[in-house]
């Protein structure tokens, strides 16, 4: 007998939704025999999407980010389901849940890392839509998500982040192209040379004070890229220096100067030093002066027969620097003295001794800012 509630005319034995929401999330998988666990979260998780509530949503994923329940072959055969539940939850706990999956995704997931590509998708797609808050959630996921990526998936991943980078709020826009930089390495040798670009590009449309500490953390992964791509790489990153402010371009440059050994052939030094030379000389003469510091201790890395012209190229360059600017430069290109050809070091020991003196002349006692010049 179907006995009825005489007001609704439900059957007294239907539950409400909330009342089948407990009983199913107070389901452990471990009290199952392990042979009939899968069958029983694929079962859950189909009830899980259809009720679509956040208590038993979210219960499931613990039991899965806890290793050993339920084999991972299960796990990662089962994780489409269990993102075909996440999305039928409210947009607050959607996003939670999202973030968690991509904070343990190798352990959810069954150490499948191809199912990042559908998580980054899913969050690129909550996340454009989302107000501020759950943006705030979503996006830092989807850097975690970018990073799990198969390298050939990489570049294609890249291209979804930054083609919704208008809706990323200001304020995490920096750290989130920063964060993406940072996995430029991990690109196939073949799509490093478009990544670095799509990257270069992303880091122009930050607001122009911050696109320095951008170029800064590029400049440190260039010599992490494959050998024969890295040339073009420290070229494509020296001409995003020199459209940057004076100020800004020192720190990019300085990681630039101390990487040129990164560059296999001599020639390729030569070139690169030579085009961070030509920056060196665009701005302030207090910047200057920073540069072409940098570039002095960069010396050590040009060989001769190329190193002799380049010191000649440098002093002359800090000849043109005010006396009170000098004193780094020259200080930098004292110590690289024996890095030229034994006999050009004479030579140069005579032009730093003249540079010296022209300085003395406007600083009593041969100092500059209380700093024996030689």
């Amino acid at each position: 007998m179907d006995a009825r509630d005489e007001e609704t005319g439900r059957s007294v034995l239907a539950l409400r939704t909330r009342d089948k929401t407990e009983i199913l999330a107070s389901i452990s998988l471990r009290s199952f025999a392990r042979g009939d666990r899968r069958a029983a979260l694929s079962l859950l998780l189909d009830r899980a999407a259809s009720l679509g509530r956040a208590e038993f949503v979210c219960g499931l994923i613990e039991q899965l980010n806890i290793p050993g329940p339920v084999p991972d072959r299960d796990k990662a055969e089962l994780f489409p389901a269990l993102l075909k539940a996440v999305l039928t939850l409210p947009d607050a706990e959607r996003a939670g849940a999202l973030k968690t999956i991509a904070n343990r995704l190798m352990i959810i997931a069954g150490g499948r890392c191809d199912h990042a590509r559908a998580m980054l998708e899913t969050a690129c797609a909550e996340a454009r839509t989302a107000d501020q808050h759950r943006k705030l959630i979503l996006y830092p996921a989807v850097c975690r998500l970018f990073g799990m990526l198969p390298e050939g998936d990489r570049l294609d991943g890249l291209s979804r982040v930054l083609s919704g980078m208008d809706a990323v709020p200001d304020g995490l826009r920096p750290n989130m192209v920063v964060d993406l930089v940072r996995h430029l390495h991990g690109f196939p040798r073949a799509d490093q040379a478009a990544g670095t670009t799509a990257l270069l590009e992303a880091i122009g449309q930050l607001p122009k004070e911050i696109r320095g500490l951008g170029l800064e953390v590029v400049a440190r992964q260039v010599p992490r890229l494959h050998p024969t791509e890295r040339r073009a790489a420290f070229a494509q990153v020296i001409a995003a220096i020199s459209a940057i402010s004076g100020p800004q371009q020192v720190r990019p440059l300085h990681e630039l100067g101390t990487m040129l050994h990164a560059l296999q052939r001599p020639a390729d030094r030569v070139e690169t030093f030579d085009r961070l030379l030509d920056v060196a000389t665009q701005h302030s003469r207090n910047t200057n002066a920073e540069h072409l510091k940098v570039l002095a201790n960069a010396l050590r890395w040009i060989d001769e027969p190329y190193c002799k012209a380049r010191f000649d190229a440098l002093l002359e360059h800090v000849g043109h620097l005010s006396p009170e600017h000098r004193a780094g430069p020259l200080a930098a290109m004292r110590d690289r003295i024996d890095d030229l050809r034994i006999a050009n070091r004479a030579a140069g020991r005579a032009a730093l001794l003249k540079a010296g003196r022209d300085m003395a002349d406007v600083a009593p006692g041969g100092r500059v800012h209380g700093r024996a010049v030689l």
